[in-house]
């Protein structure tokens, strides 16, 4: 009788361990999961500052554009810019399964930004400097 009492509670320390051992996985795989997701969405924001800031250099060299309707253009792209921010940090935490969304610990778009990395941030913001530093020489 004694063996099985010592089976039985090896098998529910082994059980415990084994739920212990996938939980830590778990949360693990979300972290980088989360960490790698933010890197993306970031560099793809980037990408829509790159290309709206582009838009405008060569807006503003064309001589058919109107300064006004520039303007209008500029509080539109701002507006959608502002939107977009808010939609990914919304759309973030809503897409996951309930039982996961504590482990996200972010409610707006600059919370997102401070998880990251500096280096990954200062690297990407360099390479989108040059970039738009290139195309004012060009124009």
């Amino acid at each position: 009788m004694q063996e099985l009492i010592w089976f039985l509670l090896g098998v529910a320390v082994c059980s415990l361990f084994v739920r212990l051992t996938i939980l830590v996985h778990k949360v693990y795989l979300l972290s980088q999961f989360k960490y790698h997701a933010f890197q993306l969405i970031y560099y793809s924001y980037k990408q829509l500052v790159y290309t709206t800031a582009s838009k405008y250099i060569f807006l503003e060299n064309s001589p058919d554009v109107n300064k006004e309707e520039l303007k209008i253009l500029r509080n539109d792209d701002a507006a959608f810019i502002s939107e977009w921010k808010k939609g990914v940090a919304s759309a973030l935490k809503t897409k996951l399964p309930s039982y996961l969304q504590p482990a996200l610990r972010y409610d707006n778009w600059d919370e997102i930004v401070n998880q990251l990395s500096r280096e990954f941030v200062n690297v990407v913001d360099k390479d989108f400097k040059k970039e738009l530093e290139k195309i004012e020489k060009t124009n």
